[in-house]
């Protein structure tokens, strides 16, 4: 898990960082051993939310961001869904407001499932994989996609071209955001960078717009900042309500007042533009 933070010293968001299967892309070879997602998992799912520019050359969506990790794997990548649960627990008690979970899997598990519910319960917006199958997951189920609790997205990925990544699940009812997530470029472990394709490239680029949501709007609350993302995808995708538009998602949690303020600016800028004409 990691908490994340905007620079206001207001905590917005935390971060639940478990794992699904990601494919290499870039490389001959591709990543099958369970026990290497944990260590190379973070490195790339963190700059998604995080990253400066200016730090490691790749631009996160929330740049003023502080992830603080909390630990549900072992040094292998080794846990359980029981392990997962606990650190979603841990979370919502310690104050979080938006947990993305980079993790997918098919077994049930009645403690993760009760752990996304808590965490719902307590108005925090849960962001899932959707899994690396290349298949529809609404007759036969993938978790936390599977589950239904209301403040839970779950995530299918996107290729260059905007249509879902061969390896993406999908389905209409139960993966609501397609997000980029293939090839994705950020830091690699031990230095560099690296290409990966999959889920858990595409949920962090939600749980970033979310925290931009909640610093935009705090006041506005966790259904308001679903409702946003949600209504502003631009549709066309097998999944529920789009592909991510975090500009859209903007305009809406602003509402009016956003509106308003851009266009006023823009005709502050045309009367100064005039009266320089007019000098």
């Amino acid at each position: 898990l990691a908490v994340v933070r905007q620079r206001t010293g207001r905590c917005l968001a935390r971060q639940a960082l478990a794992i699904d299967p990601p494919r290499r892309s870039g490389r001959a070879c591709a990543c099958d051993r369970m026990g290497r997602y944990g260590r190379i998992h973070r490195p790339h799912v963190r700059p998604k939310i995080q990253q400066l520019v200016a730090n490691d050359g790749i631009a996160g969506v929330a740049w003023q961001a502080r992830i603080m990790p909390i630990k549900v794997l072992d040094q292998d990548a080794v846990g359980s869904a029981a392990t997962l649960a606990l650190g979603i627990r841990y979370a919502v008690a310690n104050g979080a407001k938006i947990i993305n979970l980079s993790v997918s899997g098919p077994g049930y598990s009645q403690a993760f499932e009760e752990a996304v519910q808590l965490a719902s319960e307590s108005g925090v917006i849960v962001v899932g994989a959707a899994g690396n199958d290349g298949r529809n997951v609404e007759s036969d189920p993938v978790y936390p996609a599977g589950f239904s609790a209301p403040l839970l997205l779950t995530t299918a990925a996107t290729g260059q071209a905007g249509a879902l990544a061969p390896v993406s699940n999908f389905g209409a009812a139960t993966v609501e955001l397609a997000a980029p997530g293939a090839d994705i470029v950020a830091t690699a472990r031990g230095g560099g960078y690296e290409r990966r394709t999959g889920t858990s490239m595409a949920a962090p680029h939600v749980a970033g717009a979310l925290v931009l949501l909640a610093s935009a709007r705090p006041q506005a609350g966790p259904t308001a900042w679903r409702d946003a993302v949600v209504q502003s995808a631009r549709p066309g995708l097998a999944v529920g309500a789009g592909t991510l538009s975090v500009s859209g998602a903007l305009q809406i949690a602003m509402g009016t007042a956003f509106r308003r303020q851009t266009l006023g600016r823009t005709a502050a800028i045309r009367r100064t533009a005039c009266a320089l004409r007019r000098m």
